[in-house]
């Protein structure tokens, strides 16, 4: 339509833009911005606290259980009890306490919740003796190299095939700032896969190591242990290394001139 009116029509076009936009806005209801009273404060905070107790004991939490709860809370508070937890509000809530849907790992939960603040204060002192650069963290992560993915688009429902659930295991360890990513531990089940055979294992990125289930095990958890003492006595440097409770790691680990294993 613009591209057929005469040139005064243009200029009144132009015009009006100028005008909108020296408009000052600012305090006008009109305003494109605004900032939102939060609302339902007392069922917020409420239900905040409650998921964090809920998390922590390991339950199940959907949408719908949120909107449940926080309308129990809502009758609570007089001022509140109007309250409907529409899916907006909740959709809002998971957003503000950063929950999100995840699948359900199988690892059990190892440490009693009752001394959860009593640890968390021992760690911190611990860490506390060390510059953050040296203090590492390693863990073991399983690699389906072979499985598709489970998630997909489709207008309907639809049939997959059977996963291929080959894997790997990998070792990976970092320091607190993240200036220093040690090399990763790989784990499979050949001594040498079919596509290393003309392959120098010493030049690959990774140390390869193998058993027949392609698992972690402590004699190869100590050995790579034994390997960063020697990296980290060669640089002069004294670590601390924070690992998990998992068999592996080894109850009770010998002495290190310069790695303490927590």
């Amino acid at each position: 339509m613009v591209l057929n009116a005469d040139c005064s029509t243009i200029t009144k076009i132009f015009k009006e833009s100028e005008r909108w936009l020296k408009k000052d806005t600012s305090g006008d209801a009109g305003q494109l911005t605004k900032e939102r009273k939060e609302t339902f404060v007392k069922v917020n905070d409420a239900l905040s606290t409650w998921v964090t107790g809920a998390l922590a004991a390991n339950h199940i939490i959907n949408d719908k259980i949120l909107q449940l709860k926080a309308r129990e809370f809502a009758h609570h508070f007089p001022d509140e009890a109007h309250f409907k937890a529409s899916d907006g509000w909740v959709e809002g809530f998971k957003k503000r306490n950063n929950l999100r849907r995840i699948r359900i790992q199988g690892e059990a939960n190892s440490v009693p919740l009752e001394i959860l603040p009593e640890e968390r204060d021992r760690l911190r002192q611990i860490i506390g003796e060390y510059d953050l650069a040296n203090v590492y963290n390693a863990d073991e992560t399983s690699l389906f190299f072979r499985m598709p993915p489970n998630m997909t688009l489709a207008t309907g429902k639809t049939s997959g095939a059977k996963r291929d659930k080959s894997r790997i295991t990998v070792l990976l360890a970092c320091n607190a700032t993240g200036s220093d990513k040690l090399k990763p531990l790989v784990i499979g089940k050949a001594g040498r896969p079919h596509c290393f055979r003309n392959v120098n294992m010493n030049t690959l990125p990774v140390t390869y190591r193998n058993n027949q289930k392609a698992w972690m095990r402590s004699d190869i958890f100590m050995e790579w242990l034994n390997s960063l003492n020697r990296t980290m006595y060669r640089k002069n440097k004294k670590i601390l290394l924070l690992v998990d409770n998992a068999g592996p790691h080894g109850s009770d680990p010998p002495p290190l001139s310069n790695v303490t294993l927590k």
